[in-house]
């Protein structure tokens, strides 16, 4: 979706959660109406039995599929990796910098932004212009609270990397991806 004043200076992507498609955050993304920025509302790629929507990553769904932890955690590292892939490629055909990315993700896609912010900053030093971070990850609705430490901490141990050069001082600029992270609470 293009942005309403015609001037893309930021993308906003924007990822569903578990068992649901495209379509309501296209619908978020029309009703913000954000100025500057071009929004895009993503589809995760794997369809759900029977008609249940769609999953960014293989998840054990009770009564109807039983996955493994470790095919869990594995494939949440490809999907940050398709996504990035995808982000990177829609920010180079726009001309923008990897910076002017902003991630919003809701329940199983707010794992996949976190991931991919983890996955940005353990790129440490690879890219030269500076653009090598997210310009922002929202992630709402995160079912695990242990799985988002786990992220976060991942991040601000290589973004905390990131910031030391090859004599061990620290570096200059602003080299991380700025993380806003909401975790759901369930009430007896």
């Amino acid at each position: 979706m293009n942005s309403p004043d015609g001037l893309a200076e930021n993308v906003l992507f924007l990822l569903h959660g578990l068992g649901d498609t495209s379509a309501p955050f296209h619908r978020l993304a029309s009703t913000m109406s954000l100025p500057q920025t071009a929004c895009f509302s993503l589809q995760a790629p794997h369809p759900l039995p029977p008609d249940l929507g769609y999953s960014w990553f293989p998840i054990t769904v009770p009564e109807l599929c039983e996955v493994s932890e470790a095919e869990t955690r594995e494939g949440l590292r490809v999907a940050a990796a398709d996504l990035l892939a995808h982000v990177g490629a829609t920010m180079k055909t726009l001309g923008l910098s990897l910076d002017r990315a902003h991630l919003l993700g809701f329940s199983q896609g707010a794992a996949v932004a976190l991931a991919a912010a983890v996955a940005v900053a353990d790129k440490a030093g690879s890219d030269d212009n500076g653009s090598c971070r997210l310009g922002s990850v929202c992630a709402v609705s995160v079912s695990s609270v242990s799985q988002v430490q786990q992220l976060v901490d991942a991040a601000a141990a290589a973004q905390t990397k990131r910031g030391q050069n090859t004599n061990g001082r620290a570096g200059g600029g602003a080299t991380h991806t700025p993380l806003l992270v909401l975790v759901k609470h369930q009430y007896c």
